[in-house]
């Protein structure tokens, strides 16, 4: 999510990363919704999907973000727009 929108800075180069909270979901868990019932499976031993979520989510942390990924990303999309940007100013 994208939050607190502003103007840039001219000598800044964007986007870039700032802060983030949380994990995202992981891959073909049946989006949002099924994000939240697999993290309910999960922490509920009673719940009949209980193992099949415990073994799926194996290490994963919802409240752990992987946040060297997303700045090489942005990293690499600002990369992109600052040559385009001094190609066109040339």
């Amino acid at each position: 999510m994208v939050t607190n929108v502003r103007a840039g800075d001219p000598e800044i180069s964007y986007p870039r990363y700032i802060a983030g909270e949380g994990a995202g979901p992981p891959e073909d868990c049946g989006g949002i919704p099924g994000f939240y019932d697999l993290l309910k499976a999960r922490n509920e031993p009673e719940n009949p999907d209980h193992a099949e979520a415990v073994q799926y989510l194996d290490d994963y942390d919802p409240d752990v973000i992987e946040e060297l990924p997303i700045k090489y990303a942005l990293g690499r999309i600002a990369a992109r727009r600052n040559a385009a940007k001094a190609r066109i100013n040339k």
